[in-house]
């Protein structure tokens, strides 16, 4: 029987858009209310995030904003469950509580890499048993149309575990991880409200307006508060769980939104590109210095924008209009099966190491009186430079 509160914006009723703005004003309402008393008690408690030679900021800061994401996420998928019950929604809120609580303890007493691994492979554990694995397919990318279940366990682990560890790995700066969930999450809601995948939905709406609520105070001077690890690893999971819903969709679902299907999995890639870029190159980098890839520093791409002379809000604002503009080509031109999305993807990806390489070199570039307009020209050039060069090098071997 559906509860009669909710029944006038019960989705099956034609009352989905409706619903899912209900969702997105409740869970921002939550967040609004509930971030200042976390500020306090963080203050009170001396809790804060205590900067070091790699921080961006450079006074003790409130964390734990991650708590009010995983309040507003345990309230959505309650008051969904007042009009449907579904297991694997359950079991996801069961898997969130357990990286909920390992993020807890390493926001106020740090963990090792290895007990946050632990965690999280606990985590998708539970998940999975709601997971349908026969429906998950890589619907012809790289040549695999359907694989053995075993090598499905490790995709679902892999991609969890990935994905979840970039967002941590790219929440370094005020906005960041919150504006890139917004945009991936929102891509998300847009494909499964034309699916009418109302779960799905739930969980991107819900987590969308904590995070937007978040942002007040997160770019704020007076009231700043971090989400922590607790906050970067909820949007990380969420997106795992929705990439993992999004590999079991049929091929005519794919088609219905505009996906060709063999170019599915480069669209993932393309949504995630910014963090999945940042930890391979961050990664690579510490490898190839003989150092542990695991250690932090100061090398990810917002590190190298702030050392540029950019505020942090024009760094994730500047990170976050690339990650729009990428999704919009590879998803534009990702309609058309005839396009290696494969190469498009490596082009982009040279692109954007190149202007990082140059970023990298001209540190403070943006305080030495440069315009941002002046600053992109420069960049421009050293990327056309650098192809000219590298263009040369391959004719000359080839010829």
């Amino acid at each position: 029987m559906k509860n009669q509160f909710y029944s006038a914006l019960y989705p099956e009723d034609g009352n989905m858009l409706l619903f899912l703005l209900f969702q997105f004003f409740v869970s921002f309402l939550i967040t609004i209310l509930i971030t200042p008393k976390l500020i306090r008690l963080v203050v009170n408690k001396n809790i804060g995030d205590k900067p070091n030679e790699r921080s961006s900021h450079k006074n003790i800061t409130p964390t734990l904003g991650g708590i009010a994401f995983f309040i507003s996420l345990t309230i959505g998928i309650l008051m969904f469950s007042l009009l449907n019950t579904w297991l694997p929604l359950y079991l996801f809120l069961m898997g969130l509580s357990v990286l909920f609580i390992t993020g807890l303890i390493d926001d106020i007493r740090v963990l090792s890499a290895k007990a946050k691994l632990i965690a999280q492979i606990l985590a998708i554990s539970i998940v999975l048993i709601g997971i349908d694995l026969d429906s998950i397919s890589l619907h012809g990318f790289m040549g695999f149309e359907e694989i053995p279940s075993f090598f499905k366990f490790i995709l679902i682990y892999g991609t969890f575990i990935i994905i979840t560890n970039a967002i941590n790995l790219i929440d370094g700066i005020d906005g960041l991880a919150a504006l890139l969930g917004i945009i991936i999450l929102g891509i998300f809601t847009f494909f499964f409200f034309n699916l009418g995948s109302i779960s799905n939905m739930i969980l991107s709406v819900v987590l969308m307006g904590s995070l937007s609520a978040f942002l007040f105070f997160n770019l704020s001077k007076k009231r700043k508060i971090f989400m922590g690890d607790t906050g970067s690893m909820i949007i990380g999971f969420v997106i795992s769980y929705l990439t993992i819903n999004f590999l079991s969709l049929s091929n005519a679902d794919l088609g219905s939104i505009g996906v060709s299907p063999q170019n599915a999995v480069y669209f993932l890639i393309g949504m995630l590109f910014i963090p999945l870029l940042d930890v391979v190159r961050v990664f690579t980098l510490r490898i190839m210095k003989g150092l542990n890839p695991f250690k932090p520093d100061r090398t990810h791409i917002h590190h190298v924008l702030i050392d540029c002379g950019l505020s942090h809000a024009k760094s994730s604002l500047i990170i976050s209009v690339l990650a729009i503009l990428n999704v919009g080509i590879i998803f534009t031109l990702g309609m058309n099966s005839d396009v290696n999305i494969f190469v498009v993807i490596m082009l982009i990806s040279a692109v954007m190491l190149q202007v990082i390489s140059f970023l990298k070199n001209n540190a403070g570039i943006f305080n030495k009186g440069i315009s941002l307009t002046d600053g992109t020209h420069k960049m421009i050039e050293y990327f056309l430079k650098s192809l000219k060069e590298g263009a040369s090098v391959v004719f000359r071997s080839l010829f």
